[in-house]
């Protein structure tokens, strides 16, 4: 099947089935860095029969494609990928319920609201995740942690798998680690959790003190795709701290900008390329490496 008659098949698809499909798009619209290449297509269904539909279409055609959230930790390169990227954007996949203790979340919903939601219903477990973006989706898939993990409260995942079925995964059969899970082989519909009951003044005031925290320290209020690389394994520093002893906070490579509030960030200052960053990261990993011996993993996936 060549690229035309994709193009019409997946406008016919969305078209039938209420969702929304556009191509040659630029893929710096869809992550936090302000950067990347330009994408075949960007798919958004309505719902997840459409998505299911899609997926099939697409496994049984050989057709590439990805799920992406808000692209918090995603680095596009600066390519044409031959691919369908589907977002979950819709309100179906967003939607949020409570059932005493259970809460229920779409895997599109942000981060940032599922956690307002929780608080406002009395339920805690999340307030720890304040000032992670993102989808629910995305930091399944990665496993987002910062005073706790988003997967601790976790009862249950409803993905789409490999073959293309909808599955129902429970806990204790996924496996969960630092900065990774067994998620990321499918796409994730929706999430259950088992929350404790709290006074909803009291959540909210660990979460504005998370976030004032963070704020504090990292430099949320500019574009960046959150932190650069890995803390490493074994007794070694944070991954922040050995980019700041290696002298790196500041260093640049064309518009991309280590932070000088947190080296582990990198900033688009204005005009960044995706390769301006690769560069950086390049430059940063062989300092930490030639001064402290540690050889630094991404943390960020770099897509291509």
């Amino acid at each position: 099947m060549n690229k035309e008659q994709v193009r019409r098949s997946l406008w016919a698809h969305a078209a039938a089935m209420g969702g929304a499909v556009v191509f040659d798009e630029p893929l710096a619209k869809y992550n936090t860095f302000f950067a990347g290449g330009t994408a075949f297509s960007v798919y958004s269904p309505s719902c997840g029969v459409e998505l299911g539909s899609l997926v099939a279409y697409l496994i049984g055609n050989g057709i590439q494609y990805m799920v992406i959230g808000k692209g918090s930790n995603l680095l596009f390169k600066d390519i044409y990928y031959d691919k369908v990227f589907i977002l979950l954007e819709h309100e179906n996949f967003k939607r949020m319920t409570v059932s005493g203790k259970i809460l229920i979340s779409g895997a599109g919903a942000k981060l940032s609201s599922l956690i307002t939601f929780s608080a406002k219903n009395g339920l805690s477990g999340f307030e720890g995740l304040a000032g992670i973006p993102g989808t629910l989706g995305g930091a399944l898939i990665n496993n987002a942690s910062n005073k706790c993990a988003v997967s601790e409260n976790l009862l249950s995942v409803k993905v789409i798998n490999r073959d293309g079925a909808v599955e129902v995964i429970q806990k204790e059969k996924a496996e969960f680690s630092y900065r990774r899970s067994s998620l990321r082989e499918t796409i994730i519909l929706e999430a259950e959790f088992l929350m404790e009951s709290k006074l909803s003044s009291e959540i909210r005031e660990r979460i504005k003190m998370t976030f004032i925290e963070k704020l504090l320290k990292q430099p949320l209020e500019e574009r960046t795709l959150g932190c650069v690389f890995k803390n490493p394994a074994g007794n070694f520093l944070p991954a922040g701290k050995l980019l700041e002893n290696a002298g790196l906070k500041g260093a640049r490579v064309g518009g991309a900008l280590i932070s000088g509030k947190h080296a582990n960030f990198i900033v688009n200052s204005g005009g960044a390329s995706s390769d301006d960053v690769a560069r950086l990261m390049g430059v940063a990993g062989d300092k930490v490496f030639k001064m402290f011996g540690v050889e630094l993993e991404p943390e960020i996936e770099i897509i291509g």
